[in-house]
């Protein structure tokens, strides 16, 4: 009996501390005041960054409002682009004159690129190699013709010539119809003979400008399992050829496969949506179609009959799909090494009433493998065809081909069928933009036949990067809401805003309408094309940054904007410009100069600072800022890009910052009034008293629309540094009205985990009152704290956070992404760029059943990827609930006056937890082609990663219907890596002494599922991590885990 009584004594005890609890432990949460973190937030961006008194002063400064007059503008683009172009096709045709002439003798002083040694050789940072920018080097095919005819030293001497007349060329090159490429720079190869050049398709592209419509035949009868003389199966020969085909298709052209034996056999994809589309359609010849299909070709099999019929019907199926007006050559290429079984006059009646139905207009080339091929079947089919090539019938061929290792050779050059003879030309032919091999990132290549005594005898070319061909438009955005963009006769879009110039992988070409997505644009788009030129007004889609799109999507906006367009001259690229209507450039009034000795640039491997100091790892100046400039910030961008910044450089740059010379230094006139007045929060900061807090403060900056980053203590930044590109500052941008703080992240100079603070600038006014809903944003500023420092300051704001066995504090952004948590106190690293989901599953779940996490899309559209995300609505109010029954805890939602931040303090409840606690598994991967997908889940959902369903691969076209999702803005770019220290870090002095909590080892990497998203890179070399990471909005989250009751 007394133990009965002493159960029910224990149970009376818990459940009065149960009441007792849910009484005093809510009330401990009402009585929290969210103010106080948004005062402290206030302050210690106040106390480490001087905001408003840098504000202040840009309030004593006066601005000139330039307006944007889009006629004046659009001519000034496209004359400038005009010019590049011209000179570009200046360079091949001075190439095509020397190949002329020194297109003689079979011996050369040029060695093959595969025998040079590295000592003839020196790193050249324009083509990111060794090379000799005084040689040319050749690659001789294996399969070359014998003895064949070198160049001269006159094609040398015009590559020399051509890349001092214009400093941004790549490489420069000749490719011979007999097997022989002739490259300029010299550089190493990694083997002999594997190179041949007539199968790539910048030269087929020469050879045959007209798109062109092929449909490859693959016999895979069982005798196709035997051997040639090397012991190499037919079967293998043959996908080798096949392979070798689709090399040399350019974007414009479309293919197919047909495997037979005695049924037949096509590629579909069931991986990814509209997958199933190759098996009955032309696929465009897209980096990403010819891969998939090539790796379909790699597992064709030998075995069965041969029936020629049943493959013929297959090949025709997808000229049946195609409209009979279009202009592409096309030609089924028929491979067989046997005899039919089915009769000849079968087989040629298939042939004939198929191609009758298209107007006998596919031609059939076909090629008989080895000694038991039937040749007499494969010669009439060949001949039973017609086609018109040039102005002129030609019959297809037939071609024997004894030795079955010259398949691949012959089946490759089917393009010579359509190639017609003299036709001599001026005109370059310029590629689809690709992905330059040696890491100069995307490319395009203007070519120019070459013929000799009406022969053609090679094609010559040259390659020039779009970063700096298009610089001009690249880097145009005189406001937020003006930009520019560039198509080819085709529609597809070479250079936007939202399209990435420079790339990691082989992007998607797609046309403009799939960036810009108004109704009102189509005719805009129509006329392009055509060449034509105008302007229209309409309302029109803006696509604006909010910081890393892959975890927060972007902004969007509808702006009354007019779009001008023009054909650039001498080209069919064209123009198009699209100005907010009344939008004008904000300019500062001149400022003057420096005073001497105050302006430092950013190149310390060339001209190190007076004052030298350490700062973590870094070499910095002490006690003053230095200064970086972006491309933007440079008249002729192109020329920054260039340049191999050298010491006179730098001094001529700080002797026109200081006024000592007229020398502009190719530097526009507004970034240096923007360097003069920044130079104000350089005398703040080091005049700042911040006591303890400057033990926490690891660095402290300001950016502005220029292109202009001023940092301090000063370090060198990378040469591709852009600040107004980095995610902190479009963070910033989008939340221009409120103090912000990041997600944390680990700093490269130090190891250590910090978060930044940031807040926007804006043009000054002589009454200091600024609305940021219209003023014109200027710049943001920012700094970098240790994350165990702010981690601390909230326990001491909130001393509920410190009582862990009841309560515990977890801080996230707006998008969910976790800042601090008591998970992580010893182990910082993790929380880099986690999710609430995956954290909190039982928390996230709630947030968005009561619809505070909002879900949100945007298509990376050069990847053909949704991504998934999140975002806590900045009019979020109070809001009390609990977690879903049975309740482990209860909660409360504050937003935060003045800030992007949200503060949720939970507690936990006694009582019997969920015995299936909610969980977040939203992401995967198909193990077939590494496609990512979202997994549905009814309990939670979290950031993740899909395969965009409205992509039609086969034509490479998306479908976007009116509640799409909007585009993504452009992955933050990847930043060059910076040289080793000129000096011994340890010798000097430290800049000033910081609190360092445990640096970190290692970094975790993000994983799908997991609800991990991308990592801001850290190994680029970059000095500083708050300038490098993200920059987001801020929520708090007080919470008991239901898993952890």
């Amino acid at each position: 009996m007394s133990g009965m009584l002493q159960v029910k004594a224990q149970f009376l005890y818990f459940l009065t501390l149960y009441v007792l609890r849910g009484v005093i432990g809510s009330q401990e949460i009402a009585s929290v005041d969210p103010n106080i973190l948004a005062s402290k937030i206030k302050e210690l961006t106040e106390q480490s960054l001087k905001y408003q008194e840098m504000q202040n002063h840009l309030d004593t400064l006066s601005y000139q409002r330039q307006p944007l007059v889009g006629e004046t503008l659009l001519d000034a683009l496209s004359s400038s682009f005009s010019n590049k172009f011209q000179s570009r096709i200046a360079v091949v045709t001075r190439l095509r004159d020397a190949v002329i002439k020194s297109y003689s003798g079979t011996t050369s002083s040029a060695k093959q690129c595969c025998h040079l040694s590295s000592s003839e050789l020196e790193h050249d940072t324009r083509f990111k190699q060794p090379a000799s920018a005084t040689k040319v080097c050749e690659l001789v095919s294996s399969t070359a013709e014998y003895n064949p005819v070198r160049l001269q030293n006159a094609f040398r001497d015009a590559c020399i010539e051509n890349l001092r007349n214009v400093p941004s060329l790549k490489w420069q090159y000749f490719g011979s119809e007999q097997g022989v490429t002739t490259t300029f720079p010299a550089t190493k190869a990694t083997d002999c003979g594997s190179y041949d050049n007539r199968f790539r398709p910048w030269y087929v592209q020469s050879n045959v400008p007209k798109p062109k419509q092929i449909v490859i035949v693959i016999d895979k009868s069982g005798s196709m399992s035997q051997t040639d003389n090397n012991g190499v199966s037919y079967m293998e020969l043959a996908r080798q050829a096949a392979k070798t085909v689709i090399e040399t298709l350019n974007p414009y052209d479309e293919f197919a496969v047909v495997a037979f034996s005695s049924s037949t056999d096509v590629y579909s994809n069931f991986e990814i949506p509209n997958g199933k589309c190759f098996s009955n359609t032309f696929a465009q010849a897209t980096p990403q179609n010819k891969k998939l299909v090539k790796n379909y070709v790699s597992g064709i099999s030998a075995g069965g009959g041969t029936e020629y019929g049943r493959a013929l019907n297959a090949a025709f199926t997808f000229f049946d799909n195609v409209p009979s007006t279009t202009l592409a050559d096309r030609a089924i290429l028929f491979m067989s090494d046997g005899e039919p079984n089915d009769g000849i006059s079968s087989i040629l009646a298939t042939l004939n009433r198929r191609n009758t139905a298209l107007k006998n207009s596919v031609a059939v080339l076909t090629y008989g493998l080895g000694s038991g091929a039937g040749a007499t079947t494969l010669r009439r089919m060949a001949q039973s065809t017609s086609v018109e090539v040039g102005s002129s019938d030609k019959i297809g061929t037939y071609i024997a081909i004894t030795d079955p290792s010259n398949l691949r050779n012959q089946m490759a050059s089917y393009y010579n069928f359509f190639s017609i003879l003299g036709q001599a030309t001026n005109i370059p032919i310029w590629t689809v933009p690709y992905l330059d091999s040696w890491g100069l990132g995307l490319m395009v290549t203007a070519n120019l036949p070459v013929y000799i005594g009406g022969r053609l005898v090679g094609v010559a070319a040259a390659d020039i990067t779009i970063e700096e061909l298009l610089a001009e438009s690249s880097y145009f955005k005189p406001t937020e809401l003006s930009y520019s963009f560039v198509i080819n006769e085709g529609g597809l879009v070479i250079n936007h805003p939202n399209f990435p110039y420079v790339t990691k992988r082989e992007p998607l070409f797609v046309e403009a309408t799939s960036f810009e997505r108004d109704p009102e644009f189509t005719s805009v788009f129509v006329s392009m094309k055509s060449g034509g030129s105008g302007n229209k007004t309409f309302v029109s889609t803006r696509i604006l940054p909010a910081g890393d799109s892959k975890m927060y999507g972007v902004r969007v906006v509808k702006v009354n904007s007019t779009y001008y367009w023009k054909q650039i001259p001498g080209t069919k690229f064209s123009l198009c410009l699209v100005l907010a209507n009344e939008d004008s450039q904000t300019l500062l009034a001149a400022q003057g100069s420096l005073a001497p000795g105050t302006f430092l640039y950013h190149r310390f491997d060339l001209v190190p600072p007076t004052k030298q100091c350490s700062h973590g790892r870094s070499f910095c100046a002490k006690d003053q800022s230095s200064v970086a400039l972006a491309a933007r910030s440079f008249k002729d961008p192109e020329l920054y890009l260039l340049q191999n910044a050298s010491v006179n450089y730098v001094h001529t740059l700080t002797n026109y910052m200081e006024g000592k010379s007229f020398d502009t230094a190719n530097i526009k006139p507004e970034v240096k009034d923007v360097v003069v007045a920044t130079y104000k929060a350089d005398e703040l900061w080091k005049t700042a008293e911040l006591d303890n807090l400057n033990r926490q403060v690891f660095w402290r900056y300001v950016a502005t629309e220029e292109g202009l980053f001023r940092i301090f203590p000063g370090t060198q930044m990378p040469s591709n540094f852009d600040p107004v590109k980095r995610a902190w500052y479009e963070n910033a941008q989008a939340n221009r009205d409120k103090y912000v703080i990041t997600p944390p992240y680990g700093d490269a100079a130090s190891a250590v985990s910090v978060v930044t603070l940031a807040k926007a600038l804006f043009e000054g006014k002589s009454d200091g009152v600024h609305n940021p809903a219209t003023d014109k944003l200027i710049g943001a500023m920012g700094t970098d704290i240790v994350t165990s420092y702010f981690q601390q300051v909230i326990s001491e704001l909130y001393p509920i956070c410190k009582q862990t066995s009841l309560y515990t504090c977890i801080l996230i952004d707006n998008a969910g992404f976790v800042i601090t948590a008591k998970q992580f106190v010893n182990n910082p690293k993790d929380a880099f760029n986690k999710h609430i989901a995956s954290l909190e599953p039982e928390i996230a779940h709630r947030l968005q059943t009561s619809n505070v996490l909002l879900p949100g899309k945007c298509a990376n559209i050069e990847n053909a990827l949704i991504y998934e995300t999140f975002n806590i609505s900045p009019n979020q109010t109070r809001l009390t609930g609990r977690t879903a029954s049975p309740s482990c805890y209860y909660f409360e939602l504050m937003p935060v006056f003045g800030t992007n931040t949200y503060l949720i303090l939970a507690e936990k409840q006694i009582g019997t937890c969920s015995t299936s606690p909610i969980t977040c598994q939203c992401a995967a991967i198909s193990s077939c082609n590494n496609t990512p997908t979202c997994l549905d889940s009814s309990s939670c959902s979290c950031p993740c990663t899909s395969y965009n369903e409205v992509y039609q691969p086969c034509t490479n076209k998306y479908l976007f219907a009116s509640y799409s999702p909007q585009p993504c803005t452009p992955e933050i770019r990847d930043l060059t890596q910076l040289g080793i220290s000129p000096v011994d870090l340890n010798n000097l002095e430290k800049c000033y002494e910081i609190s360092f909590p445990v640096p970190l080892t290692t970094v975790r990497q993000p994983v799908y599922g997991d609800c991990i998203v991308k990592e801001e890179s850290s190994n680029t070399g970059a000095i500083i991590g708050g300038v490098i990471g993200g920059f987001f909005a801020l929520v708090i989250i007080v919470i008991v885990c239901k898993k952890k009751c």
